[in-house]
């Protein structure tokens, strides 16, 4: 009813950018175990988000419509989760290649 249908493309680069903020800002762990917890009941809180947002999501927020229909299928929801895993995954490699150490320092605990 609100909002347009959003591309495959377009979906995708929506959770590219939630899972950007979240973790840029640190917030894994609780962000998959919330969405690992509303997961079943997308749909549903989708609807009632819609009922209540609704008035206020067309006047402060136009493009919030776009997040609710993208985020009321689990597919989506699912999807976040491995994008935030991967991100962090991404992180941890170029961490781990920053801390190579070069010649007898590499050879040292701390």
């Amino acid at each position: 009813m609100f909002g347009k249908e959003l591309t495959p493309e377009e979906e995708e680069e929506l959770i590219q950018k939630v899972a950007m903020l979240i973790t840029k800002r640190g917030w894994e762990g609780p962000a998959i175990i919330l969405l690992e917890m509303i997961k079943p009941v997308s749909f549903i809180s989708g609807e009632l988000g819609r009922l209540f947002l609704a008035p206020l999501l067309v006047l402060i927020w136009p493009e919030g419509f776009s997040y609710l229909n993208t985020f009321e299928e689990r597919k989506n929801i699912e999807r976040v989760i491995k994008k935030i895993e991967e991100t962090v995954e991404e992180q941890k490699k170029k961490e781990k290649k920053k801390e190579t150490r070069k010649g007898w320092r590499r050879l040292l605990p701390f």
